[in-house]
């Protein structure tokens, strides 16, 4: 094992490690379910006493969340007394659970950068064994500290202490997407199909999902040869607000002439599609539950605070005197640029005025991080959420540019 792979492994384990210790710190000052987890919790144990018919009306989240414990804790029923001295459907254990995926992630995320990498056929064809190997030896190790930095976000670690479904969602999804990367279509459509269980919206990433995989198969030369057009797909600094219709022409019309090459695709994500309508159907609606306080509602701020807080968490590759100044001259390098930035951030103020949306759970809940964004920066003067528009638009032009 090399000196870089040991010191990984070291970093790594003493992540872990302060994740345990954080976690028994607070397992023993909070000893009672705590924000959402007074609806996750009680509505897990009555899935492990076996109680299946019980639904808290307030949970808006199909049952994903619940049903590894209670199938654990079912089958320990059936097992010698021995192994029923550890409760599945403690607090402590409830909570263990989300921290067993938190920990898990950066080898996820490692798997995920380093299937996104890899060369496709045609690079590798021109260059030696020798080349190829190095280049992912030295990918494997920046992959593995990427995905490790990844991992330590810290709003995704605040819900490695609690019991809610974010991390059940977030690995579910990302697995689905590591499976495709691999063309193990059923299999990313199946896990695809569980994500749902944690959370209902995550249908819009299996659409993403089975989209890039057509992408990359017309990409990468697999389709059919009926047509020599080439899938039209500009970076995205490069891209011209006319190219929102060419690539999704460009996407339409190469898979209708490839249907035959895509039929693998098609086929696996199609099931998991239909069978999310038929719920809503049935259901009457996306949300479970409380249906009164999650009505689906144009909300276009969340995009600006969404720029904003990506950007943050993003600076170290944003800041950089190159990018500034390349972003500065693309907004006000001209009359013309000048010109078009302030008719952006005209509407930005526009959309602002007319879709800021304030739920009355973000205004009377003030353990959330939103709850204080809200009082103290956005709504601290009627003008405040409007001055913030320049730093959007500076914002969004920078990632777009890193991106």
């Amino acid at each position: 094992m090399s000196l870089s792979s040991k010191l990984y492994w070291s970093v790594y384990a003493l992540w872990i490690s302060t994740l345990v210790g954080v976690a028994r710190r607070i397992n023993r000052e909070v000893t009672e379910p705590y924000m959402d987890e007074i609806f996750h919790v009680p509505q897990a144990q009555a899935y492990c006493s076996g109680d299946w018919r019980y639904w808290n009306g307030a949970i808006t989240t199909p049952p994903g969340l619940y049903l590894l414990p209670a199938v654990l804790s079912n089958i320990q029923r059936h097992l010698p007394r021995y192994f029923s001295r550890f409760n599945f459907c403690s607090l402590d254990s409830l909570r263990f659970f989300n921290l067993s995926i938190l920990a898990f992630l950066p080898l996820l995320y490692t798997s995920l950068l380093l299937a996104i990498r890899q060369p496709v056929v045609s690079e590798k064809k021109q260059r030696s064994r020798t080349t190829i190997g190095e280049e992912r030896k030295e990918n494997g190790n920046s992959a593995r500290w990427e995905g490790l930095t990844i991992a330590l976000m810290p709003v995704l670690g605040w819900w490695g202490w609690l019991y809610y479904t974010d991390l059940g969602s977030l690995a579910t999804v990302l697995l689905s997407m590591r499976l495709s990367l691999d063309k193990r279509w059923f299999w990313s459509s199946i896990v695809g199909a569980i994500s749902l269980l944690f959370r209902q919206t995550n249908i819009v990433w299996v659409a993403f999902i089975a989209g890039v995989g057509i992408a990359r198969e017309l990409r990468t030369g697999n389709s059919s040869k009926k047509t020599k057009s080439q899938l039209y797909d500009p970076l995205l600094p490069d891209a011209r607000p006319i190219d929102l219709v060419l690539t999704p022409y460009s996407l339409a019309y190469l898979s209708l002439h490839n249907l035959s090459a895509l039929v693998p695709i098609l086929t696996a994500y199609l099931s998991v599609f239909l069978g999310f309508l038929a719920f809503i159907k049935l259901n009457r609606g996306i949300v479970l539950g409380d249906k009164s306080n999650h009505v689906a509602t144009i909300h276009i701020p969340q995009i600006y605070y969404f720029v904003a807080f990506s950007s943050v968490f993003l600076s170290p590759h944003l800041l950089d005197s190159a990018k500034i100044k390349k972003t500065w001259s693309s907004l006000f390098g001209s009359k013309t640029r000048v010109a078009t930035s302030l008719n952006a951030l005209v509407v930005m103020c526009w959309t602002i005025r007319n879709f800021t949306i304030a739920h009355p759970f973000l205004l009377a809940d003030n353990r959330h991080f939103a709850f204080y964004l809200w009082r103290r920066v956005l709504n601290v003067h009627p003008l405040a959420r409007y001055l913030l528009t320049p730093l959007y638009l500076v914002a969004s032009r920078l990632i777009c540019q890193a991106l």
